[in-house]
């Protein structure tokens, strides 16, 4: 959900393209962009307040989710649900406020129907936030305290994003160009948080096992875990959301790990995040010597032994080219005898 921005940019020559545009627009007279410009400021990379009074969110999705097509792939940002909304999704435009979870320099500004900014905390991170209807007192150039009052929440989705940007940390990605600026550099936003606020985000978190921030790093060279874009999608449209029926993510489900998932954005097949049944190959066992594997796809995805709602056939032709079909429910045989691929089969590559 949060905003994407333009593949391959380091952080320091995004933020100075958002100051340069400022400063032209302007004329050169905008006294905050001016302040913007200046040295990086050198707050520390911590979180000391929640981001929503406790009583105005309902839980958090770490690092991970997967909501095809727009996002196919495991979304390099957390998800501060404000509702639930399987349980009381009238609440959701009941005003309520939002504040900056850390100090940091206001350095880029988008607004619209709703709004999103970009915080610099120091010279190697710095973090956003989306979904929010900004105050009019938050400007490009503004010095953010922990726990300043930033806007209201804007009840066009039901949660907000919050996104760090950490230029220390390289997600492993066998081709970082594909995806936005955000992801290449994506930290752990959970782990930013000191306590006691650290202890009561934590508890909001829906995600099985001790891990409670989630990842994204499922590229794994040479197998078939990770992440495959349609064959003749170029590299340069790859990392947009409109591209999301045109890509493929091999990974895990954000809240359950324990489940294999699938997440196809829609030129495979009806767009959906699936999980695989028991005892199927796990992504990172299958190489191009494993030849065809056939997999089951279960919807909802509560467990490896939900409903079949497909099947599936897939075989790694090389270490960066990806050969896939899915199959509808009538072929009750296929875990025995898989069909052979047909003229429906895609290729997807790296």
């Amino acid at each position: 959900m949060a905003f994407r921005g333009r593949h391959g940019f380091s952080i320091a020559v995004f933020l100075m393209a958002a100051i340069l545009l400022l400063l032209f627009s302007c004329g050169g007279g905008n006294a905050a962009a001016l302040s913007a410009a200046k040295a990086p400021p050198t707050y520390p990379a911590q979180f000391t307040a929640t981001p929503a009074d406790t009583g105005d969110f309902a839980f958090i999705i770490a690092l991970g989710s997967m909501s095809p097509p727009g996002h196919t792939m495991p979304v390099d940002h957390v998800y501060f649900y404000v509702v639930d909304p399987d349980v009381n999704p009238g609440d959701l435009y009941r005003t309520r406020r939002l504040y900056a979870p850390g100090a940091g320099r206001v350095v880029e500004i988008r607004r619209g129907t709703d709004d999103s900014l970009t915080i610099q905390m120091n010279s190697t991170v710095s973090y956003y936030m989306s979904h929010l209807l900004l105050d009019n007192s938050i400007a490009v150039g503004s010095e953010l305290t922990a726990g300043q009052y930033l806007g209201t929440f804007s009840a066009r989705v039901y949660a907000f994003d919050i996104g760090v940007i950490d230029m220390g940390t390289t997600v492993p990605l066998i081709n970082p160009n594909r995806f936005p600026y955000t992801t290449p550099h994506a930290g752990k936003p959970l782990t930013l948080f000191t306590e006691p606020v650290r202890s009561a985000i934590y508890g909001r978190v829906r995600r099985e096992g001790p891990d409670r921030n989630g990842r994204i790093d499922y590229d794994v060279p040479g197998t078939a875990s990770g992440y495959w874009f349609l064959q003749g999608l170029t590299v340069a449209d790859s990392p947009y959301s409109l591209s999301g029926p045109s890509q493929l993510a091999l990974a895990r489900d954000a809240q359950c790990p324990a489940n294999q998932a699938i997440s196809i954005g829609g030129t495979l097949s009806y767009p959906g995040a699936y999980i695989t049944g028991l005892g199927e190959a796990d992504w990172t066992t299958v190489t191009p010597a494993s030849g065809a594997v056939t997999y089951t796809l279960r919807w909802p995805p509560d467990g490896p032994t939900s409903q079949i709602g497909a099947f599936m056939r897939l075989q790694l032709l090389n270490e960066n080219t990806l050969k896939i079909e899915t199959f509808p429910q009538t072929y009750p045989d296929l875990m025995t005898v898989a069909p052979p691929f047909t003229a429906n089969a895609k290729i997807y590559v790296r």
